[in-house]
């Protein structure tokens, strides 16, 4: 026979793998609002920061990096300074999780 401890770890093994009480979750129509929210922010913000790398200062310093590339591939948009990174690549994303 198992023991209570041995029970008690089994019962919150199968409460803890149910999952998330699902009646929590927003509905279809407020999910997808706030996913559009989030891609309208993060995209602003994008744009935005990416433009001030585009000031004469920052650019020599910081972005002339990212136009190294010359060919139109998908590493190239990731291909930049750490701190240009962390502005312009990191920062917006996470400025639009906080739309919801």
């Amino acid at each position: 026979a198992c023991s209570p401890h041995t029970q008690e770890n089994n019962k919150a093994m199968i409460k803890w793998r149910a999952g998330p009480d699902l009646s929590k979750l927003p509905s279809f129509h407020v999910a997808m609002l706030q996913l559009a929210c989030c891609a309208v922010v993060s995209e602003i913000g994008f744009y935005y920061a990416h433009r001030l790398f585009h000031i004469p200062y920052f650019y020599k310093r910081f972005h002339k990096i990212h136009h190294e590339w010359i060919a139109p591939i998908g590493i190239a948009s990731v291909y930049c300074h750490p701190l240009e990174h962390i502005i312009a690549n990191t920062t917006p994303c996470q400025q639009g999780t906080g739309c919801h």
